[in-house]
């Protein structure tokens, strides 16, 4: 028996109802009384609410805890970004093992391999050992080699709600969108990222990149590579930059806060060492600067000369007491300095560095356009 057929053909005169029974007309009054009741019961997607009422629900909800510091808070979508070989990757790991102590959390890790993670955080005669609270979630290889069409944002959506957890780490988004400077892109995935917030209290930690060649210059919104739309719908921004103290130091910065309040803005940063301790490579707080200081010029650098002695001591032990050409120097440098993880600096990270040195001081160049290191001038 159809309900919505019955109901188009209810008689409009009496001798057509010798064809119904009771049980028909029965049938048919249950049909548009559910038929008013679901109109009655869907939800509407807005909700109206006096101010007063939405201080006093609030008031009813738990206080969001910090997950890392006063940057990511509890259902916050975050974003940490840096230039490549900054560490950001290496900062990331670092929160979610931090964060691990107290609650499950996902890493969708779309940047290195097993192997990779390996050399990391193990020797040969140990390994760092972390929470189980910590999953690592990575691309199946034999998923790669179906023809099958995959909506990665439906993939990390179901991984997380079957594993039960309320915090992800993706590392890094470019992997999800590419074009991330497309508004008509950017747009409707950031939104998608929102909806998990609201929808499953879910809190978001989002790895991006920087444009190329913003070496010594502040770290702004500018700095996040893709439109303003992108930064402007994240609730917390921070990023890692360059330090010119040496080769393995960085600074952390707080670039936006959703209650508008930067505890590690650019008049107190957040210094960092990378280093590699009981088999984990992490950024080691060195202390507090600004940001300044950290990218400054030579006249500002004048009172901290501690990095640049490093940086002196570095191409001491490449050139020596002769002299190299640019290109010689290069690939010195990228064969022989390595980073305490063991891996090698990629070729941008060196002709920065050169290119520092030379503006400071530490290097000179002759007619031939070949570098030596200066004499050490004591200040």
């Amino acid at each position: 028996f159809n309900d919505s057929a019955k109901v188009q053909k209810f008689p409009e005169s009496a001798k057509d109802i010798n064809g119904y029974s009771a049980e028909d007309f029965q049938k048919v009054n249950d049909a548009v009384n559910n038929q008013s009741n679901s109109q009655e019961q869907k939800q509407s997607f807005f909700r109206v609410r006096t101010m007063n009422q939405v201080i006093k629900d609030a008031r009813q909800e738990a206080d969001p805890e910090p997950l890392w510091l006063t940057m990511w808070y509890e259902g916050e979508v975050a974003c940490l970004f840096a230039d490549s070989g900054n560490g950001k990757s290496l900062y990331a790991v670092q929160m979610a093992d931090s964060i691990a102590q107290k609650k499950k959390i996902l890493y969708f890790d779309f940047e290195l391999s097993d192997k990779q993670c390996q050399r990391r955080y193990a020797e040969i005669w140990e390994e760092h050992r972390f929470s189980e609270n910590l999953l690592r979630v990575d691309i199946n290889p034999e998923s790669l080699c179906s023809d099958e069409a995959i909506d990665i944002m439906t993939e990390i959506e179901q991984t997380t709600l079957a594993q039960g957890v309320e915090v992800i780490v993706i590392d890094n988004i470019t992997w999800i969108e590419s074009a991330l400077e497309s508004t008509e892109k950017v747009g409707p995935l950031m939104k998608r990222f929102l909806k998990w917030k609201k929808a499953h209290g879910w809190s978001i930690l989002l790895i991006a990149h920087t444009p190329k060649g913003l070496s010594g210059v502040p770290l702004t919104r500018s700095s996040l590579a893709g439109s303003h739309q992108f930064y402007d719908l994240l609730d917390t921004c921070f990023a890692i930059g360059d330090s010119v103290r040496g080769n393995e130091n960085r600074y952390v910065k707080e670039v936006k806060s959703r209650d508008g309040q930067l505890t590690y803005g650019a008049d107190n940063v957040i210094v960092t060492e990378i280093v590699k301790e009981n088999s984990f490579t992490y950024h080691k707080t060195i202390e507090y600067s600004t940001e300044e200081l950290e990218i400054g010029s030579r006249q500002s650098r004048k009172n901290n000369p501690k990095g640049d002695d490093s940086i002196r001591e570095t191409f001491s032990s490449i050139i020596k007491n002769g002299s190299m050409r640019h290109t010689d120097l290069v690939e010195a440098y990228t064969m022989n300095v390595k980073k305490p993880n063991g891996e090698k600096y990629g070729r941008r990270s060196v002709i920065d560095a050169i290119k520092y040195a030379y503006e400071t001081g530490i290097l000179t160049k002759d007619n031939e356009g070949k570098y030596s290191v200066s004499a050490k001038v004591q200040n």
